[in-house]
């Protein structure tokens, strides 16, 4: 196994001096992480350097393949964020979505994620992890909640977050120098969408862009046929309708001399009901 250990270090002068000197501060590069072999099934785990500090970047910056869009909702008050990401399409029809939510010194927490969730998009295979939250110093003293984040589906957007500040001060927002993980399967290949972060304290969500599951395109297509008679004569002038199952869509058109007809601009991913309609003659219904 690897283990990637990082480390930050902030002095409150060294704080202080970045609020007011912004554009020459440091606060935000002060990262390093280092690579580490792990050995043992169980613990006590060892640990191997395994190679030089990198110095000046996140462990997130190791994760192979990834993506990593940096977001700072307030440049000169707060310090930045990430979001890492990856798509792998393990198999035919199957793409697999892997998030790193990284708060590297934001003070005001990240509370929510939330991806965009199409017409047509499955979601499966849901996954989240958090490091588990030491007793500290919190409100009441009862130290951060270790509760993993509830999913929810609105507005066309699925998103993972825990409680929010008014409910639950000791809420488990990804803090200071804390990376969180979801992850999921999805039936859509990859498209550029923007993710929607929640802040725990303080701060209006904000869009971060990233690769998430791609919205269907609705295509347009034309429904034609023919209606005849037992013995395969063309009938004219029978008015076939065409509704959706949902009964939304209802059309009607007349056959022509030979019993041709025709529906035009007819969007797909639904079932269709064509039913003729003469006085002379008895039809069955069919679907499309």
């Amino acid at each position: 196994a690897t283990y990637y250990a990082e480390s930050q270090y902030v002095t409150p002068h060294e704080y202080v001096w970045c609020q007011a000197n912004p554009t020459q501060c440091n606060m935000n590069n002060n990262v390093s992480y280092r690579r580490y072999n792990v050995t043992n099934s169980a613990s006590p785990f060892s640990f191997s350097a395994a190679a030089a500090t990198v110095r000046m970047k996140t462990a997130l910056s190791a994760w192979t393949g990834s993506t990593i869009a940096e977001f700072r909702p307030d440049p000169v008050n707060d310090g930045v964020a990430a979001i890492g990401y990856k798509v792998t399409n393990p198999s035919p029809g199957v793409w697999h979505y892997e998030y790193a939510i990284y708060n590297q010194n934001l003070d005001r927490a990240i509370q929510s994620f939330g991806i965009p969730v199409g017409t047509g998009v499955t979601i499966t295979n849901v996954g989240f992890h958090a490091p588990p939250q030491h007793p500290g110093s919190t409100s009441g003293n009862s130290g951060f909640s270790s509760t993993a984040w509830s999913q929810t589906l609105a507005g066309g957007v699925m998103t993972w977050g825990s409680e929010t500040m008014l409910q639950n001060p000791n809420a488990n927002a990804v803090r200071w120098g804390t990376l969180y993980n979801i992850r999921f399967d999805s039936n859509r290949p990859p498209a550029t969408v923007n993710a929607t972060v929640g802040f725990l304290k303080t701060g209006s969500p904000m869009s971060v862009q990233v690769q998430g599951p791609s919205t269907p395109t609705v295509a347009f297509v034309t429904i034609a046929g023919r209606v005849t008679n037992a013995a395969g004569q063309g009938l004219s002038n029978v008015r076939v309708s065409m509704a959706d199952l949902n009964g939304s869509v209802r059309v009607s058109t007349v056959s022509s001399s030979l019993g041709y007809y025709q529906f035009d601009n007819v969007a797909t991913g639904t079932t269709y009901s064509l039913t003729p309609v003469s006085k002379r003659y008895t039809f069955t219904p069919q679907n499309v």
